[in-house]
């Protein structure tokens, strides 16, 4: 197994056997990682990459009006749905969709009495990268007033 693996396990410290042939144990100090992160990456494994990406969108003036397709932008994929709230429709017939509060990485849908719905990709702790709601610059918004969420479909990639 490799050393980075390890470390991405988000625990405390892990033990690893260096595949050299080593006969002890090397200890390794995994990265500051909150607990939502751990649980998230763990159920789909785009959840940290989408998360990145979608931080690393944060200020830019892309994707106005088309957050469908900047949460599947997140995941690697992109023409999974029309609209949000065909996505929320979808996620809520297959039984995805999910009360409470969003763990990271995961899709909460919003304002689905809308035409289109919307629907943001979750940094859990009640906050989500948004594609513009007070601007048409991408920002951070609250989770608090949501429809649900729902893990991305298993068959999205991730980046």
């Amino acid at each position: 197994m490799r050393l980075s693996a390890i470390a991405k396990l988000g625990t405390a410290c892990a033990i690893a056997v260096a595949s050299i042939g080593a006969a002890a144990p090397v200890a390794v100090a995994a990265p500051s990682v909150a607990a939502d992160e751990v649980s998230v990456a763990a159920a789909h494994p785009g959840r940290a990459k989408a998360v990145s990406w979608a931080k690393s969108m944060v200020g830019k003036s892309q994707y106005h009006h088309y957050c469908e397709l900047f949460v599947e932008l997140a995941y690697g994929t992109s023409g999974r749905y029309a609209s949000a709230k065909a996505h929320y429709n979808a996620a809520k017939s297959a039984g995805r969709l999910k009360s409470g509060a969003a763990p990271a990485g995961t899709l909460v849908f919003m304002y689905m009495n809308s035409t289109y719905g919307h629907v943001v990709v979750s940094l859990g702790n009640g906050t989500a990268v948004s594609t513009g709601q007070k601007s048409s610059k991408i920002e951070i918004l609250s989770t608090a007033s949501n429809a649900g969420w729902a893990d991305a479909p298993s068959s999205w990639p991730g980046r």
